[in-house]
């Protein structure tokens, strides 16, 4: 017998059957994944929720925790960042240089300059204006790669609005919106939360996560949804929510989901595995591409 070529042959069977078994295996995955779907699909229809298309996305097992810094936190190299030097100070929370104007409130500013003389802005397209400002921001302490433009629009002024979010990888900051107003002469307005990820985070952990379809079920615990109004989840997110309460110079990001309803109304919850039920729900705010 041709030992060579028997060996041979069996390697090649038993790699068929390897690739059979994973074929097989994620048939049976994919198949208890649409029957999952499918029950929690009739399950909301009961209490008269209808699920959009596509509103479930694929969820990791786990996810990373995360650390913020707040840049607003020292109100004076907020001031300079912003302001450069020359500034005056109004009070510890107000400060002002010529046509410009920073009021800081925790880990959220709002910076105003009423006579902007920057005319690189002057003609330019959007896509050239958001870069600008991306590097503005950056600037003052937002890294490039953690920004996310996720809303262009033009105000009743006809200026352009850039709406950014902070980002992780490739989970976004829910509550971390930055807006910023861009006329022909420059930059008239920042507003939002100066946030920063704490890169060289000594607790680095990784958090279990509950799959997307046990927090549809925990919505419908909601008693402000027992109303029988009838209601479309347009999407089921996965990413950050900040504790801002509680924010003075960093905070830890809680792995959450965003639950975003067609009434305009958004649901973040916990998504942690280990957090009790009773305290899952984060908050309720409004849906900001509807104002």
């Amino acid at each position: 017998m041709n030992w060579a070529k028997a060996k041979t042959i069996l390697i090649i069977v038993f790699l068929l059957l390897n690739v059979f078994l994973f074929l097989t295996y994620s048939s049976i995955l994919k198949s208890k994944s649409e029957t999952d779907v499918k029950q929690l699909t009739q399950v909301l229809e009961k209490h008269n929720m209808n699920l959009a298309q596509n509103a479930l996305k694929k969820t990791p097992v786990k996810l990373h925790s995360v650390e913020l810094l707040n840049l607003a936190g020292d109100n004076k190299s907020c001031a300079e960042n912003f302001l450069k030097d020359g500034y005056t100070t109004v009070n510890e929370r107000e400060f002002k240089k010529g046509s410009q104007t920073l009021l800081i409130n925790r880990s959220e500013v709002e910076y105003i300059d009423s006579d902007p003389q920057d005319f690189s802005y002057q003609d330019i397209s959007e896509e050239r204006a958001e870069k600008k400002v991306s590097k503005e921001l950056t600037r003052l302490g937002i890294p490039e790669d953690t920004l996310q433009c996720v809303r262009r629009f033009h105000n009743s002024s006809d200026h352009l609005v850039l709406v950014y979010n902070l980002k992780y990888g490739d989970f976004s900051v829910f509550n971390s919106a930055v807006q910023v107003i861009v006329c022909q002469t420059g930059i008239t307005s920042i507003k939002g939360v100066l946030l920063a990820v704490n890169e060289t985070n000594p607790l680095d952990m990784q958090y279990e996560i509950l799959n997307s379809q046990n927090i549809l079920l925990e919505l419908l615990s909601n008693p402000e949804l027992n109303d029988q109004t009838p209601q479309e989840i347009l999407e089921v997110n996965l990413g950050y929510y900040i504790p801002k309460n509680d924010f003075v110079m960093s905070a830890d990001a809680i792995p959450a989901y965003q639950i975003m309803l067609g009434n305009g109304k958004v649901y973040y919850y916990d998504a942690r595995v280990s957090v009790p039920n009773t305290v899952r729900l984060l908050a309720v705010d409004t849906d900001v591409s509807k104002i």
